[in-house]
């Protein structure tokens, strides 16, 4: 899953920094009535960051794979027996361009439909 880019520029180049994280988890869930149940999720990410320049930074190319604990919350509410909606949130840990960067916090919150068969 791509996490996002952040670019910085300047009037002689820029660099940027493009995160992607994959993961493996469980979910449990807790049912609160027919329509509504609560989730947590537990696993392990493992997240990946690359460093790029161009202009005056050309010389900026880093890259490296992290892998960490990762945990997750959320709620979904079911329309229907087939049709409901989820959002969460979701904790992958760090990733970092290099071994020796400090890393960068990765999270997102999401919200999606749900089809069950």
């Amino acid at each position: 899953m791509a996490v996002g880019d952040s670019t910085l520029n300047d009037s002689t180049g820029s660099v940027t920094y493009a995160q992607s994280s994959l993961q493996a988890s469980g979910v449990i869930f807790l049912p609160l009535g027919d329509k509504f149940k609560l989730f947590g999720k537990l696993g392990v990410a493992s997240n990946y960051g690359k460093m790029t320049g161009t202009g005056s930074y050309s010389t900026v190319d880093a890259s490296t794979t992290t892998t960490n604990a990762m945990y997750g919350i959320g709620g979904q509410f079911n329309f229907t027996q087939l049709v409901g909606m989820r959002v969460q949130y979701e904790k992958f840990g760090k990733s970092k361009a290099a071994s020796s960067a400090p890393g960068v916090d990765l999270a997102r919150f999401s919200a999606g439909v749900v089809f069950s068969f």
